[in-house]
């Protein structure tokens, strides 16, 4: 396997997080996806999001909720990034 194959083992960490993340997720697909919006859009709903992570007070399911929110346009805006590298031929 090259190094651009080869898997990455994941940290427990990570996937309990990225499990939070696909949960906040499938609460908003009524929303529709993210492929349609404009990067500068999904930024400015970066920035909210994390306004709202900084006021949320001290529960921790907020706090991971939110946290999870802004992961998630933070995804959104590497995977339209994504998209663009693969027309360009950079993506792995």
């Amino acid at each position: 396997m090259t190094p651009r194959t080869r898997r990455l083992k994941v940290r427990p960490c990570v996937e309990w997080f990225a499990q939070q993340m696909e949960r906040v997720l499938r609460q908003n697909d009524y929303k529709g996806g993210w492929d349609e919006m404009f990067v500068d859009d999904l930024i400015d709903r970066l920035h909210e999001e994390v306004s709202e992570l900084e006021t949320c007070g001290c529960k921790p399911r907020r706090i991971i909720k939110e946290a999870a929110d802004v992961a998630n346009f933070a995804m959104m805006i590497a995977d339209q990034h994504r998209s663009l590298a693969r027309r360009e031929g950079e993506a792995r």
